[in-house]
């Protein structure tokens, strides 16, 4: 399926606008993150006084920070992000149908889909809420070596159930019955320090 340029960025320091970006938090912390901006991309902050067994365990809400691009886009669509991570994980590509507020008026997620990249593979994740919780079911897992330090680009093509992700030379066809239409697309850093070089998103023609 031809697939055409919806919108393209480098994140370096004058490579993008945060002001075509929505920051957005997750339900499960009161903590929202931010991001650093470095000479050739952007990462999370990370707790320099915790141990990355930390950042993976009780410190893991800080280590967190997302944002998606500002438009809502219609599927099919191709979002691509060129990644890395410092220890294990866990850099990721988000999907969300549409955004809530948490109690201070902050954009805050509800339903979304997580593609995440990590030093064991890739996991994509489907996060709903009701009754006022947060709930997370795994769609996936595919195990293979992702070395830490490196780039590497990481793909996510939606399709009218399915999602298709690509990494390190890896595929992944995910069931996906009630992928929404039309969504937010953007990009989650946790769990440790993740890098982000770029990021695109296609749509079909």
């Amino acid at each position: 399926m031809a697939m055409d340029l919806c919108y393209t960025c480098s994140f370096l320091p004058q490579g993008w606008s945060a002001a075509d970006w929505i920051a957005v938090g997750s339900p499960r912390w009161a903590w929202r993150g931010a991001w650093v901006q470095e000479e050739d991309h952007i990462r999370n902050q990370a707790p320099a006084d915790a141990s990355p067994e930390e950042w993976l365990g009780s410190r893991a809400p800080e280590t967190y920070a997302s944002q998606v691009w500002q438009e809502q886009v219609s599927g099919p669509l191709r979002v691509g992000a060129e990644v890395s991570f410092d220890h294990r994980m866990a850099p990721l590509i988000v999907l969300a149908p549409e955004l809530a507020a948490n109690c201070n008026s902050q954009p805050q997620y509800r339903e979304h889909y997580e593609v995440v990249l990590y030093d064991e593979g890739i996991n994509v994740w489907h996060h709903t809420f009701a009754l006022g919780r947060p709930r997370w079911q795994q769609l996936a897992r595919h195990p293979f070596a992702v070395a830490a330090g490196q780039r590497h680009l990481l793909e996510v093509e939606t399709g009218p159930a399915a999602l298709v992700v690509r990494a390190a030379g890896q595929q992944v066809q995910v069931p996906c019955p009630a992928l929404p239409p039309r969504c937010f697309v953007g990009l989650t850093g946790c769990e440790g320090t993740n890098r982000f070089y770029s990021f695109s998103v296609y749509t079909s023609s």
